[in-house]
């Protein structure tokens, strides 16, 4: 059954199914596409695709803490895309392995999670991440406040915020993210920030993602309120680096399982039988 809401409907009659989309009303039917016998190779590619959107679910709930809703509405295809590319550049099709090296998810360094407020456009300096063993350290340059960081005219305060996230791709299990963060202030007295580096701890075999998002805020008579919302929230994708070494699950911490759409264990074993 469709409802009016007033403006659009909702909801399907007979073959015709109604939804909104951006505010437009969109109308589509029923698929008089005849069924086709699947291959081999097709299931092999579904379920590998399969992978791609467990991963990128749990990249996503483990990064919400920096960009919560307020992401386009293309998000999720485009990061479906990029990390599809990745996996597929590591996966022997006759062998049905994966061979992950360290710059296997580069391509997903630079991600936008709203690009209609890229950080490229809100933060002009740029950072460098380097790791060693067991450490990542992202150096932040001398700021030049007026110049480096464009705030909205309403928000005079700035907190920019850096996450890891661990995942054991081998393993199936991810990190909940460790957050730090730097406060700037836009106020010309204070026009210069000295350079300066933060620093996480990484674990080894994993899937080491940093993080970096932006959060306004503006003084209020309860205090500062965030200003950023769907429109205008500046969170990106640092680095992704596979570190190196086998990792080993704490018996207590944070970590947890990762589970797929079929309720199994989401693995990227070196070996994946599960795709014949």
């Amino acid at each position: 059954m469709a409802r009016f809401d007033g403006k659009h409907l909702r909801g399907k009659i007979g073959n015709t199914s109604y939804k909104v989309y951006r505010k437009q009303q969109v109308v589509s039917g029923k698929s008089t596409k005849t069924e086709f016998l699947r291959t081999k190779p097709m299931d092999r590619s579904s379920n590998l695709f399969g992978k791609v959107s467990t991963l990128n679910s749990y990249i996503r709930m483990y990064m919400s803490p920096l960009f919560d809703k307020f992401h386009d509405g293309e998000m999720l295809s485009r990061l479906n895309g990029s990390t599809n590319l990745a996996l597929n550049s590591v996966f022997n099709e006759e062998q049905l392995t994966f061979s992950f090296k360290a710059d296997t998810f580069n391509r997903l360094a630079g991600f936008e999670f709203n690009i209609q407020s890229c950080v490229a456009d809100v933060f002009l300096a740029y950072l460098a991440v380097t790791y060693t063993a067991g450490n990542v350290s992202i150096l932040i340059p001398e700021l030049i406040v007026s110049k480096q960081i464009e705030f909205p005219s309403s928000s005079p305060i700035c907190r920019i915020i850096f996450s890891r996230t661990h995942l054991d791709l081998e393993s199936g299990y991810g990190e909940d993210s460790e957050l730090k963060y730097i406060t700037v202030v836009k106020d010309q007295t204070l026009a210069v920030i000295p350079p300066q580096t933060i620093e996480f701890d990484t674990e080894p075999g994993c899937l080491c993602l940093i993080g970096i998002g932006f959060h306004f805020y503006k003084k209020s008579f309860v205090g500062e309120v965030m200003t950023n919302s769907k429109e205008f929230n500046p969170v990106a994708i640092l680095s992704a680096h596979m570190t190196d070494g086998i990792h080993v699950l704490p018996v207590e911490g944070t970590w947890s399982e990762m589970i797929n759409t079929k309720g199994k264990a989401a693995i990227f074993k070196t070996s994946i039988k599960d795709l014949d």
